[in-house]
């Protein structure tokens, strides 16, 4: 994985997506995949987050932007500014990392559909990004969902990377059959799914080794 994301060419495009479980994640996932001083030296990836919450104020939007997070709208679609200038970063060879959960599930029990936007920011992007999967779990025990919302120290964390997924196969063969944007976009939304629930199970199981 450290190959796709901080090895890669220069001009390479990349896409990380991993499940949504605390308002840490952010902070703590990118350590695992390599030091700050790594990852900062490599172009730190650009996030995209909900509007209403890291966008609220003033200095909330000053921290948020600077920190390299690009404010979404839910519920207005895949074709809206953050998701076009998702598409700009990736034709620049940047990366992108996308909670495809849309929102912070309380749960390992709790399923949600896909968001539709992570498909099409591997079908419009000029060059096809790789997408490395990621899934962790017990972020949710290190900060809970609860107010005050406080650290809670000596707690376990388990975070399981996938294999780098190319999409260049299934897009030729879906374009080949003229299958429409919405089409593309499903499918390829549904790889990924598909391979982060995947990922989920293990990472869980690994996670209740340790219980």
């Amino acid at each position: 994985y450290k190959d796709a994301i901080l090895n890669r060419k220069a001009g390479t495009p990349v896409i990380t997506a991993s499940n949504h479980r605390s308002v840490v994640d952010d902070l703590i996932l990118w350590p695992v995949v390599g030091s700050y001083t790594e990852v900062l030296k490599h172009r730190m990836r650009y996030v995209v987050g909900a509007e209403e919450v890291m966008f609220w104020s003033r200095p909330i939007a000053t921290l948020s932007a600077l920190s390299r997070i690009l404010p979404c709208r839910r519920g207005h679609g895949v074709y809206q500014r953050s998701m076009d200038e998702c598409v700009r970063l990736l034709d620049d060879g940047e990366w992108i990392h996308v909670y495809p959960e849309g929102k912070i599930l309380h749960s390992e029990e709790e399923v949600v559909r896909f968001k539709w936007g992570i498909g099409r920011l591997v079908a419009d992007a000029a060059q096809v990004p790789l997408v490395v999967p990621l899934w962790h779990v017990g972020m949710d025990d290190l900060v809970p969902n609860i107010r005050p919302y406080h650290p809670q120290f000596n707690q376990r964390l388990t975070v399981m990377i996938g294999e780098p997924i190319d999409f260049q196969p299934l897009l030729a063969k879906l374009r080949e059959r003229s299958a429409d944007a919405a089409t593309i976009r499903k499918e390829i939304t549904d790889v990924i799914q598909e391979r982060l629930r995947s990922l989920g199970k293990q990472a869980l199981a690994e996670h209740d080794t340790w219980r």
